[in-house]
């Protein structure tokens, strides 16, 4: 045998054997997948069974659907509605519940299978519309509560997310848009305007920033007449009269105009709460031009009404005591405030009208909320004596030492001691020896404090031995964005009672 054909003979037979081995290899890596598939089926099985064994799958769907629900939603309303609050998308692209859902299968089933989570939607233009159809398909047929806000980032048009939500419109229960551009809220409104909601129970429009808020001197007319439910209505930079609803079911209305481009007149003003004999909150802190003509301003009469807030900020040709004219003879809620840079607004008449007419006008008053307001040298215990039923009030930078000095030195008799039924106090600006006297003096009477809250200015200095002492004498709640550390207030996010 040559040379030549031994190397042939060696060849064939090498090649042989790699075939072979190559073979073997195929056999071994399908026996390998066969190990890895299996192994990966028992992994999963091990996971599932460890899922099953954890306490947490002990719950029954139900609690587990509530403990998502009290999760949610991953943004407050406050917090929502702030305007300095820029929704952060990559944050906030994933709503809590969407994020519940991927944590494991049960969750997911949980969290899709319970329409009810899904139907408390908050949407920013900066988010996704599949977010916004996943929302609203998983929400199956429950009410929907909306949230809507313009920022300055959009992702998609607010025609197109219009046109998605209103084809719900027969499930809105209540609708929320709040925007930084006037065109934003002006599409908004000519949106609305022929919604056919008959389950919508509450309407809140806000703009903000700088542009001109939404305005008009003519009334407009037809806006949301097919929403018969309606009865809660909160404007903030929009006027009354861009987009009047029907009020005969309204119950809680809220008029928030801080500039003064838009003011609304008398007239409109006296017109939308004599259709709203239902109305038992109202909040104003519009400009309302007097009538035409002058003279004396009619009184308009709200005979439920139980909580009034009127806000001032522009004395010059508007009403300066909206609280005068109207005639509440049920109210039990009380809130005047004025913005710190209307200090030239502050005439003595609200001192002199509840003198004169307190008894007679706030009989049933029980809850009285003065802020920004000046008393120095025009409070006496007669202002207090015309409110006798108060039995809580808020003080916040409003003459709180005024009021102290005369609850406490000038309260001479033990059997009608002034606002005897006082139970809760907030205060902000005060001085501690005057707190301190005043809660003694309460307790020498037989008519203690019960709750003292506390607002005081950033970085008030309060010993701590004195806040042990009103801890010892009163309950003491820090107001909810204050928090006592270290002997200073400092800003907080939560209540903490001592």
């Amino acid at each position: 045998m040559n040379f030549r054909t031994h190397t042939k003979l060696a060849l064939e037979e090498l090649t042989g054997q790699s075939e072979a081995l190559r073979q073997t290899e195929i056999k071994l890596l399908r026996q390998l997948e066969d190990v890895r598939t299996s192994k990966s089926h028992i992994d999963v099985r091990i996971q599932g069974l460890t899922n099953e064994v954890a306490p947490v799958s002990c719950l029954p769907n139900e609690i587990l659907s509530s403990i998502f629900r009290e999760c949610m939603p991953a943004l407050s309303e406050s917090s929502w509605d702030d305007p300095n609050n820029h929704i952060d998308t990559a944050r906030y692209e994933l709503p809590f519940i969407i994020v519940a859902s991927h944590v494991n299968r049960r969750f997911r089933q949980v969290a899709i299978g319970t329409p009810q989570l899904w139907a408390d939607i908050r949407y920013s233009l900066a988010m996704s519309l599949e977010l916004l159809d996943a929302m609203l398909e998983r929400s199956a047929t429950c009410l929907l509560s909306l949230w809507l806000r313009d920022d300055n980032e959009r992702a998609v048009t607010v025609h197109r997310v219009f046109a998605k939500i209103f084809r719900h419109a027969g499930r809105l229960h209540r609708f929320h848009a709040i925007g930084f551009h006037a065109s934003f809220i002006s599409s908004t409104i000519s949106a609305l305007h022929p919604l056919v909601a008959p389950h919508l129970r509450a309407l809140e429009l806000g703009q903000f920033g700088d542009e001109m808020p939404i305005g008009t001197l003519s009334r407009a007319h037809g806006f949301m007449q097919n929403c018969p439910s309606l009865s809660s209505l909160s404007l903030s930079g929009i006027s009354l009269v861009k987009c009047w609803p029907p009020l005969a079911s309204l119950t809680h209305l809220d008029l928030y105009m801080p500039h003064d481009w838009a003011p609304l007149s008398y007239e409109n003003f006296a017109e939308a709460l004599l259709a709203t004999p239902l109305l038992t909150d109202l909040t104003v802190f519009c400009n309302v031009i007097p009538p035409r003509g002058g003279g004396i301003i009619p009184t308009i009469h709200l005979p439920g009404l139980l909580s009034l807030e009127v806000g001032f900020r522009f004395p010059n040709r508007n009403i300066p005591d909206i609280y005068s004219i109207l005639d509440r003879p049920i109210l039990e809620k009380l809130y005047i405030s004025f913005l710190p840079d209307a200090a030239d607004l502050q005439p003595p008449s609200f001192t002199d009208f509840i003198r004169a007419r307190g008894r007679s006008c706030y009989s049933a008053l029980r809850s009285v909320a003065l802020s920004d307001m000046d008393y120095t040298h025009r409070l006496d215990a007669d202002f207090i004596r015309a409110l006798p039923s108060v039995d809580e009030v808020c003080l916040l930078r409003s003459s709180e030492d005024d009021f102290l000095r005369i609850l406490s030195e000038e309260d001479i008799d033990s059997y009608t001691p002034l606002w005897r039924d006082l139970y809760m106090l907030t205060v902000s600006e005060f001085d501690i020896d005057l707190l301190c006297r005043f809660i003694s003096h309460r307790i020498d009477v037989k008519r203690p404090l019960k709750i003292l809250q506390l607002f005081p200015a950033r970085q008030s200095r309060i010993t701590d031995d004195r806040i042990q002492w009103l801890k010892d004498h009163v309950q003491v709640v820090d107001y909810p964005v204050w928090k006592f550390v270290d002997g200073y207030y400092v800003r907080h996010t939560e209540v903490s009672v001592y």
